[in-house]
């Protein structure tokens, strides 16, 4: 009895030692990221391997999406659970990188129901304040050969000689240049949030997703954040109602505070989630700014709230 006393200790140990591993390990911050394009935007250029990466973990980094359609999923190692209760009934911190003027990104969040650790369920969106005034629309842009040129697109296939901001009234340079190459190193065939290929109009990018109405106006000599709009749950939006000072790493940082209970489906239906698993994060207006050029958003990281201790409280 006493030989099968040693084996019967050191299991346990080990079983301890993992459950004890484990809950160290979790991580209130996403810890992996599954998929992530780029949208056409002005930043290109600066976008280089690995960009998605800075939304892992709690950094001073943070992932450009580009303009409309641009995006990324990351996912959590363990399932965020939906807190009725705790911190006014929100469950998510979206931490944008920290500006000034709203650039709305849409969010949607997934449980994993097959258990098979990948993101392949049903995407359901975070309802926000704009939502009856959203449209789902595919946008295809073009690249233009010319790389001084600027990029033209169509949206539903309709095109009305638009083009996005020529870059000879930006400042980074020829627009084909910077805003094309990123396309070039991707594989479509395994992206689902994005396609690409070739018509009568040339090579493009295409895009199909929620489009939000714009966020800013022209007022005097500026662009402004239209007064009233974009009030809750959406991702770096500064004026929302939802915008607080939570936890971040070892210190604090405002953040858009989501409800996973604000989930529909895609008929617009309440839908009930326990918990989610993955996330995903797109540019939602689409809109070009003047010398601001287009609207692009840019996050920092994404938590699980219940997971930032109890220490703090909103304001």
């Amino acid at each position: 009895m006493k030989k099968a006393l040693v084996p019967m200790i050191v299991a346990f140990s080990f079983l301890f030692a993992a459950c004890s591993t484990d809950a160290v390990t979790q991580s209130p911050y996403i810890v992996g990221v599954t998929e992530y394009v780029y949208g056409v935007g002005q930043h290109a250029q600066l976008v280089s391997e690995g960009e998605e990466e800075n939304l892992i973990g709690a950094t001073t980094n943070y992932v450009r999406l580009g303009g409309w359609g641009g995006y990324i999923t990351g996912r959590f190692d363990h399932s965020v659970v939906n807190q009725e209760a705790e911190h006014d009934g929100y469950d998510l911190a979206i931490y944008p990188q920290g500006g000034a003027g709203n650039e709305p990104a849409v969010i949607y969040v997934m449980s994993d129901t097959n258990e098979n650790q990948k993101a392949d369920d049903v995407w359901y969106q975070i309802k926000g304040s704009e939502y009856d005034s959203q449209q789902t629309v595919t946008v295809r842009y073009y690249k233009n050969e010319d790389s001084e040129g600027s990029i033209f697109y169509t949206i539903d296939g309709v095109s009305d000689d638009s083009y996005i901001l020529t870059a000879s009234e930006s400042y980074n340079g020829p627009s084909s240049l910077w805003w094309w190459p990123f396309y070039d190193t991707l594989d479509f065939e395994s992206i689902e949030g994005a396609s690409a290929g070739d018509d009568e109009k040339g090579t493009y990018i295409s895009f199909t997703a929620v489009m939000l109405p714009d966020s800013k106006e022209f007022s005097g000599t500026s662009w402004i954040d239209i007064p009233d709009r974009f009030l809750y749950g959406y991702g770096e939006n500064y004026g929302g109602e939802d915008y607080h000072l939570v936890p971040f790493g070892k210190s604090e940082k405002m953040a858009n505070l989501i409800d996973i209970s604000d989930a529909v489906d895609d008929k617009g239906d309440d839908v009930y989630l326990p918990s989610i698993d993955f996330i995903k994060i797109q540019t939602g207006v689409f809109q070009v700014c003047g010398d601001l050029n287009e609207i692009s958003s840019e996050i920092a990281a994404v938590a699980d709230l219940s997971m930032l201790g109890d220490e703090w409280e909103l304001e």
